[in-house]
């Protein structure tokens, strides 16, 4: 099992807030024997801290009905866009018939709670919550050059929704960094100061 942050091609420099927009988590399921990925699921940091919110103990349920409403009205806006093509070709509407059934079906259903299940439990071999999802983008960030400390606890603050310092975010990422065997971040000091002065103003 493993995670990688990929980040959206950009041209020229991107705020702290744009990056945590637009930074990705893929997910892999490898397989313990041949190495082999069986399963891939890429989403926006913000798709997994989601996933974590609403699959809490008690509204599980209601996530994966909410899911299921969210693709039926998918399906329907497209064939409200294309009705009149689907009109004009008689071959193509009992295919479409036929796939908005399957969307309200039983069977689908079971489906789409069988997949946010599977996805779920990929993220939750990887992080204990949501602020694991975001130490670990901001570690691989930062790791890379890509984020210093103010921008890493600037991602963080948009990601999470609450303040964070420059400072506070430094040490959380450095303990979480020893906690699971990680390299520690090799950042000049002389950033953090720079941070902390304007974390104060």
């Amino acid at each position: 099992m493993e995670a990688v942050v990929k980040v959206r091609e950009a041209h020229g420099e991107v705020t702290p807030e744009q990056y945590a927009a637009a930074v990705m988590l893929e997910v892999n399921r490898v397989d313990q024997h041949t190495g082999d990925k069986l399963v891939t699921i890429k989403l926006p940091a913000r798709a997994w801290i989601a996933l974590y919110r609403l699959l809490r103990p008690g509204v599980r349920d209601e996530a994966i009905w909410m899911t299921r409403i969210i693709v039926m009205l998918a399906g329907r806006h497209l064939l409200l866009k294309h009705q009149e093509a689907i009109r004009s070709d008689e071959d193509s509407h009992p295919v479409i018939v036929n796939f908005l059934g399957d969307l309200a079906s039983n069977e689908t259903h079971q489906e789409v709670a069988q997949f946010i299940d599977e996805v779920h439990n990929l993220a939750l071999a990887l992080w204990r919550d949501e602020e694991e999802i975001v130490l670990d983008t901001t570690y691989k960030a930062l790791s890379d050059g890509r984020l210093d400390h103010l921008a890493a606890a600037r991602v963080a603050s948009t990601l999470l929704g609450i303040p964070v310092t420059a400072t506070a975010w430094r040490l959380r990422v450095a303990r979480w960094a020893k906690k699971t065997g990680r390299d520690p971040v090799k950042q000049p000091r002389g950033g953090d100061r720079k941070s902390q002065s304007s974390d104060a103003e």
